[in-house]
């Protein structure tokens, strides 16, 4: 996950600016199973937020199968594993959450939707993901990853 959050050219932050999900999808390190980051003073209503001062910002871990539950500093996030990622053709497609998949899913089988909540990101998308996706079953294995992830959580 470092190399998906902290490269600005791997990454979907905007300019540097400090643009973070309000959930984001990981793997366990205890039990290997899904479990989900919520950060703890963003409102469930929306799902993505701009924080300036994100090294004191604290998560909230959880997972479902373990029941493993602890507070998390920011700096301790990159250590972890994001749970939606794939590499298709030699090149690593992820994405923060079953959301923010479903928005790029859409975006690389030509299904755009204008302003979904997550468009904000569509210019930081990486280019190569346009070129590596361009068949049915290539968005097929995008797909079955969403619907795989999604039953676990």
């Amino acid at each position: 996950m470092n190399g998906s959050i902290l490269s600005g050219g791997s990454t979907h932050i905007r300019y540097q600016h400090y643009h973070f999900p309000r959930l984001i999808q990981v793997v366990c390190p205890n039990c290997l199973n899904p479990a989900k980051l919520t950060h703890c003073d963003a409102p469930e209503a929306i799902a993505h937020f701009i924080d300036t001062d994100f090294e004191n910002r604290n998560w909230i871990f959880f997972c479902t199968n373990c029941v493993k539950r602890e507070t998390k500093n920011w700096t301790e996030i990159p250590a972890l594993k994001l749970l939606n990622k794939i590499e298709i053709r030699q090149e690593l497609i992820w994405a923060w959450n079953a959301d923010h998949l479903d928005y790029i899913i859409g975006l690389l089988s030509g299904n755009e939707i204008k302003d979904h909540k997550w468009s904000f990101f569509k210019a930081y998308i990486n280019k190569n993901w346009f070129t590596k996706t361009k068949n049915i079953s290539d968005i097929n294995k995008l797909k079955t990853m969403r619907e795989a992830n999604s039953f676990h959580l």
